[in-house]
């Protein structure tokens, strides 16, 4: 009964809302260049979708075959289950219908080679709803990761729908409050969590009710997307390449001033370094490199060989040079080459030739890091802060098998009790006690490379030969794809 009443009380509120909603989006999207398109679509369209044929809304639409929806708004969701849906052939046993709301979702729904319907995501009120449930009838609903709309969980139940939570995560902020948790997340016909940890924390929870969704076994989605093709044999010669990957700017505060000290360090075994800078948003490239610029130019604190030998471009010059999807070339007349990255689509191209790479958001609180399974894929070394917190314990694996280590910096500004603070963003020389680990974190990174990637005393023609038959021997890789073929079973077994 006390469900009840929530659900009313909800759609009631949702409904008054609907003005503060508008205006939101309008203002949220005023930027936006399909602007008048994306609020028709999102707020008027729906209306007149129960007078058109149910082939006009579905586009690719079979009589014949039932309907199931994905909510997955962003471009990276859409990503997650292109892969999902065309290794699992869901699109011969199903219309597929996608609900977006982002411009990069558009642009990633464009690169699909299978038949599907998408639309963007219409407000979570009730009426839309009834609409959507009348017409279009979806057996089956999946949200992907933080896409959890109460409307939509409270409408699959009343029309018997199942309602599936993929990429789990228990310490969404839902989560937070008892009330909602209960509320929400007691609707689902099924959680799949998206690793180990978060699959005991849903089993600890959900085992102190009565009522509870199925909870499968984990997996992540992330197993299952497109890399690269992997030679079995990776070169690493006289070139170190290092990436400093989806960076932001708290990222920096550390990355920046530990920048000279990398290329010091290394450019004693090494003849040339290469490193990209690539953020998590190009759109500040030009803004990171000038700070790059400004901290090399500080008088005290860097080497003049270092700072006389880097150069320091961006990455579509860089790109004009040579192809980064086959060989990166290093400039002879510089010993330290820095690349900014100021394009998208591009880390999968460096990382297949990187040999080590400094992962973005797991060096300040509220970051939780960027996907670890790309470079990885590519048996990069990976080096995270102590802020990780997507597939902890796939990463402990790694780690155990060197192809992971966690560094934890001193930053200048303290966290005071359990009250984090945001760090000031400052590029000025640190004091020691920043970099309190470094020449420990520096060794362990050489010591990996000797045994992974077979280092002479030369440091000449060397090669990562791991396409021996030997169980001992750990391929990132294969992990990988193992890890994916496990998804595949279970998202398989839902449907």
């Amino acid at each position: 009964m006390i469900h009840f009443i929530i659900d009313i009380f909800y759609l009631i509120i949702s409904l008054l809302c609907i003005p503060f909603f508008f205006l939101f989006d309008f203002f949220l999207n005023r930027k936006r260049k399909d602007k008048g398109k994306f609020l028709f679509d999102r707020y008027f369209k729906w209306f007149f979708v129960l007078f058109e044929k149910l082939s006009v809304v579905a586009k690719n639409y079979n009589p014949l075959l039932k309907n199931i929806v994905f909510i997955a708004t962003s471009a990276g969701e859409i990503n997650q289950i292109i892969p999902l849906i065309s290794k699992t052939h869901l699109w011969q046993k199903y219309n597929i219908i996608i609900l977006y709301t982002s411009e990069t979702a558009l642009l990633a729904l464009k690169k699909i080679d299978f038949p599907f319907s998408g639309h963007y995501l219409y407000p979570d009120f009730p009426f839309f709803h009834l609409i959507f449930f009348l017409k279009l009838k979806p057996v089956k609903i999946f949200f992907i990761e933080h896409e959890i709309w109460p409307g939509f969980l409270i409408f699959a139940n009343l029309f018997k729908t199942g309602s599936y939570f993929l990429q789990a995560k228990y310490n969404l902020s839902a989560f937070r409050l008892n009330l909602l948790t209960l509320y929400i997340h007691k609707k689902f016909t099924c959680i799949v969590p998206q690793d180990q940890n978060e699959y005991l924390l849903f089993r600890n929870f959900f085992n102190r009710q009565e009522k509870k969704p199925a909870i499968t076994d984990h997996c992540n989605l992330k197993f299952l997307q497109k890399f690269l093709p992997q030679p079995f044999e990776k070169k690493l010669e006289r070139n170190l390449i290092i990436t400093f990957a989806s960076t932001h700017p708290e990222d920096e505060i550390f990355f920046i001033p530990l920048i000279p000290r990398l290329s010091s360090f290394f450019l004693s075994y090494f003849a040339h370094v290469t490193i990209f800078v690539v953020p998590r948003h190009p759109e500040r490239a030009s803004e990171i490199k000038n700070h790059i610029i400004d901290f090399l130019s500080n008088p005290s604190g860097i080497d003049n060989i270092i700072r006389e030998k880097t150069s320091i471009t961006n990455l579509k010059e860089y790109s004009g040079k040579t192809d980064l999807r086959t060989k990166i070339r290093p400039n002879p007349g510089y010993k330290t080459e820095i690349i900014v990255g100021d394009m998208f689509n591009m880390l999968n191209s460096i990382y297949s030739q990187t040999h080590l790479c400094f992962m973005g958001a797991t060096f300040f609180w509220h970051g939780g890091g960027h996907n670890i399974l790309e470079p990885l894929y590519y048996n990069n070394i990976i080096i995270v802060g102590p802020y990780l917190k997507n597939l902890k314990k796939e990463f402990e694996i790694f780690c155990k098998n060197g192809f992971g280590l966690v560094f934890d910096p001193v930053y200048p500004t303290k966290i005071n009790g359990n009250k984090k603070t945001k760090y000031k963003q400052k590029y000025s020389i640190p004091d020691e006690s920043f970099f309190k680990n470094e020449n420990y974190l520096f060794k362990r990174i050489l010591f990996q490379l000797e045994k992974y990637y077979k280092l002479g005393k030369s440091r000449d023609n060397l090669s990562f030969d791991n396409s021996q038959n030997d169980d001992k021997i750990f391929i990132p890789s294969l992990f990988i794809e193992n890890m994916g073929e496990k998804t595949i079973h279970i998202i398989q077994n839902l449907v």
